[in-house]
């Protein structure tokens, strides 16, 4: 199950943390499902028991008296290809 996020909750130096609703936490454990989490350039595929076990916070969106329940998830900076690269070179896996 994907889930495309457009803006984060907030940003750190090693990634940025997404809300993610608990509808569809609960929907991808019902099918045996990964969630596959995308927010930009970031991304992330997590299995949704460990999900249930972050810390989440309500939030108001439409309906006042109804706030929804989202789980906080991590997602990490991705190292640059070229930096794998040149760490690959370093450690003489191209010869």
């Amino acid at each position: 199950m994907t889930i495309n996020i457009r803006e984060p909750l907030y940003s750190t130096e090693r990634g940025i943390v997404v809300g993610i609703r608990d509808k569809y936490v609960y929907q991808a454990q019902i099918r045996r499902e990964p969630l596959i989490i995308k927010c930009g350039e970031y991304s992330g595929s997590f299995d949704p028991k460990q999900i249930k076990k972050n810390p989440t916070i309500k939030k108001v969106f439409l309906i006042p008296d109804e706030p929804m329940i989202l789980y906080k998830v991590f997602l990490p900076k991705k190292e640059k290809q070229e930096k794998k690269i040149k760490e690959m070179a370093r450690f003489g896996v191209f010869g």
